[in-house]
């Protein structure tokens, strides 16, 4: 369908549902009369957008245009057409993007609503799946649909809601020409016995039928169906529910064409490869919670979640998968004075995972944790908090003879950070992190997996304001990865990381604003040795430095107009280390210098109140290794036009 064909149907959309019989327009929202004078403003509005944007590694190009319009008897009419094209650089590979959307709705305020709706929707890319590399994915849908929505309280309902809908469509999918009709029928209930007690219940179920045809082979007949059902009982008053139980349960059958292994380029060459592939599927959720107050300052919550679903295939039965869970959690929130508070949360979990009788995957797992919190305001300008977890992981495999990775992993971790704000002008933060995790392998095959991961990491920050136009930051942070194996203390690796960051802002004139910052990062990785004379001695193996300038000139003239300037350098080494004569030695060094430079505008530029046209250009021009010559200098371009008729 062409562009001219798109905007015909639209406008044959409004024509022929304003021609059908209205019902008596409502009494909260009466039509405009036929003399109205602002009936051209307020009944009728057409929307054209338009964006041209090339960045470093593609081109895009993208048009809208959507209409409006408010027809008698409480019609509202609505049709949408966009169109973009995406092409990356240096590569051979385009995406295409059309679609159309025309829609009618007529509302009934506390009575029913009803919508119409057309879709026109094409799409074409090139694929970078391993099985389908450097191929085309091309996707049509035409389709068309109704929905009919009940709203008006029955049965002595505080609320209603009942629904029916219907959708047919067809269309190339990928490797399959699909034609299919779904239609969606449910609703609810809700019911308000006094202040405090509310009841609901609802239902849904879906319908699907499909024709796919593969090459030359056809699929008829391929049905689908999936049965939903829903509760909730609510105790108590306002925001905090003494009692909330939710429960939900579905269960269906799937049906669709499938390619092999879901590898669809097979299909095109071997139609005969394609299955029916049918997926049965069961699922249930049940949620409790209970929070009661009983003081102003104590309060205590209880949840518990169980969860279930099953998926099983009749072909792909590799796919097979069965989930249980059901957690356990009580929290206290205790609030020992107005400027703190106390909060500790305990969570007791199990999950069974299931991957069919010839699997040797699954599982089951036992999670315990242990959380607590303490926060306390000393003063207007100093605040503390503190956080600290235990957790307990143990995992189970259903065949251990033939998979022996029964393992607990044990964590935990205490973390603390302190805010102050002195003399008005100064902000000053401490954060500090301790954490350990245990890994300890059931099997004695497997012992020498058995490890401690712990880290350590410490981050003060500081920020001056001396004067309006001046902002000072600094921060500085240390961090430090171990890894330590249980049964063997010569294997081990650190990881230690050290970051400088400097910022500092200037507005030399209320137009002009300059930015700097600067970040110096030491990286190094390592083991600790046994040396001579039985000492262990850290001896690293790699280093890196790196110092990375940025800058910035923003002039801003007039409101909705900047010139800026950007520039960037970047400075590493990366050395290989080890040792010679118990001294270090560089092994090898790789050196590098790489950076950015950026000029442009950006503008903003309103036509009356009908239009508006955002621009951004930029030139850029970088240098450095690994860059192809055409991501070394190009354009950045962005505009945005939009125009209400």
């Amino acid at each position: 369908m062409n562009f001219s064909s798109k905007i015909i149907l639209a406008l044959a959309l409004i024509v022929f549902v304003s021609g059908a019989e209205a019902a008596p327009p409502s009494p909260q929202a009466p039509p405009l009369p036929a003399d109205s004078t602002s009936a051209g403003i307020d009944r009728f509005s057409i929307k054209s957008t338009s964006t041209l944007r090339f960045t470093e590694t593609y081109q895009l190009g993208e048009t809208g245009l959507s209409s409006a319009y408010m027809g008698g008897g409480g019609w509202i009419y609505n049709s949408n057409l966009n169109i973009s094209k995406k092409k990356f650089r240096g590569r051979d590979m385009s995406m295409i993007f059309e679609n159309f959307l025309g829609a009618a709705s007529k509302n009934v305020s506390g009575l029913y609503t009803l919508r119409l709706s057309v879709e026109d929707m094409y799409s074409r890319q090139t694929s970078l799946g391993i099985s389908q590399y450097g191929k085309e994915i091309i996707m049509e849908t035409k389709s068309a649909g109704a929905e009919l929505e009940y709203q008006k309280a029955r049965f002595g309902a505080s609320k209603t809601k009942f629904f029916v809908s219907g959708t047919g469509s067809g269309g190339q999918q990928d490797f399959k020409y699909n034609k299919t009709f779904e239609a969606e029928t449910g609703g609810y209930q809700n019911y308000r016995m006094g202040d405090k007690i509310g009841l609901s219940g609802g239902f849904g179920t879906s319908f699907k039928r499909e024709a796919s045809d593969v090459g030359p082979i056809e699929f008829n007949g391929i049905t689908s169906r999936v049965d939903t059902i829903r509760a909730a009982l609510e105790i108590g008053g306002g925001d905090t529910k003494f009692l909330a139980v939710k429960y939900s349960k579905k269960m269906g059958t799937l049906r669709k064409v499938d390619p092999p292994l879901g590898n669809s380029m097979q299909i095109l060459d071997n139609p005969e490869d394609a299955k029916k592939e049918e997926n049965r599927l069961k699922g249930e959720l049940l949620e409790v919670e209970m929070e009661i107050e009983p003081l102003d300052y104590l309060s205590v919550k209880v949840e518990f979640e169980h969860n279930y679903s099953d998926d099983k295939y009749l072909v792909e039965d590799r796919r097979n998968k069965e989930i249980e869970t059901n957690d356990l959690s009580g929290s206290i929130a205790y609030r020992y004075c107005d400027d703190g508070s106390l909060a500790i949360s305990m969570t007791r979990g199990e999950s069974d995972t299931e991957y069919g009788p010839t699997s040797v995957a699954s599982y089951r797992i036992k999670d315990y944790m242990l959380n607590g919190s303490v926060k306390h305001t000393l003063h207007d300008s100093l605040s503390v908090s503190l956080r600290g977890s235990m957790t307990l992981k143990q995992k189970f495999f259903k065949k251990k003879e033939q998979n022996p990775r029964d393992a607990d992993y044990l964590s935990s971790s205490l973390s603390g950070t302190i805010n102050a704000y002195l003399f008005r002008v100064i902000r000053t933060s401490i954060t500090g992190l301790v954490s350990r995790r245990e890994t300890i392998n059931i099997d004695a095959t497997l012992s020498g997996d058995n490890r401690v991961d712990s880290q350590y990491k410490f981050v003060p920050e500081l920020s001056i304001t001396p004067a309006r136009w001046v902002t000072l930051k600094q921060a500085f942070e240390i961090k430090m990865d171990y890894t330590e194996f249980t049964f063997e203390p010569d294997k081990n690796y650190l990881n230690r990381n050290t970051v400088l960051t400097t910022d500092a802002s200037f507005m030399i004139a209320r137009p002009l604003l300059f930015r700097f910052s600067h970040m110096y990062q030491m990286k190094d990785t390592g083991s600790y040795l046994l040396r001579e004379g039985g000492t262990r001695l850290y001896g690293p193996t790699n280093e890196n430095f790196e110092h990375k300038l940025s800058m910035d000139l923003r002039y801003t003239p007039k409101e909705d107009m900047t010139f800026f300037v950007e520039t960037q350098f970047k400075d590493q080494v990366s050395n290989s280390v080890g040792f010679l004569d118990g001294k270090k030695v560089i092994r090898s060094s790789s050196p590098s210098e790489s950076g950015n430079f950026r000029i442009g505008a950006e503008n903003k530029t309103e036509f009356t109140d009908r239009g508006r046209l955002d621009l951004d250009i930029a030139y850029v021009k970088r240098y450095g290794p690994f860059i192809s010559e055409d991501r070394r200098q190009f354009w950045e371009i962005q505009a945005n036009f939009t125009l209400d008729f």
